[in-house]
């Protein structure tokens, strides 16, 4: 429960740190939103995560539901790599008339959560 507790709070300072970084200062408190959070932006700009299974409406994302999102996307990004790039390329090298299929992904922001931070 401890380690929970620390690790909820450590998540939501970072989410508010990376949101009032993100528009350059915080709402007053009339205009801060349901979630608590401070850092809450004036500009609309804000972190958020997307679940490969659709979108999920919380008043408040905890650390568990980042490590399930992370978890979701790598799979993702994998699932796109073997199924859909390899395969491509397999056609292409045995001559199979084929119109490359473009996929979108969150590797960029996969890449981003996994890097060493930097700064």
């Amino acid at each position: 429960a401890l380690s929970r507790g620390i690790y909820v709070r450590i998540f939501r300072w970072l989410v508010a740190k990376i949101n009032n970084s993100l528009g350059g200062g915080a709402q007053s408190a009339a205009e801060a939103d349901s979630t608590g959070l401070p850092g809450t932006l004036a500009t609309g700009r804000e972190v958020n995560i997307l679940d490969i299974f659709g979108f999920e409406f919380f008043d408040r994302n905890g650390f568990e539901q980042l490590c399930i999102n992370f978890a979701n996307e790598k799979l993702q990004c994998q699932f796109n790599d073997f199924m859909v790039r390899l395969e491509q390329e397999e056609y292409h090298q045995e001559g199979v008339e084929w119109v490359d299929v473009e996929i979108s992904d969150n590797t960029e922001c996969v890449r981003l959560l996994e890097a060493r931070p930097w700064g």
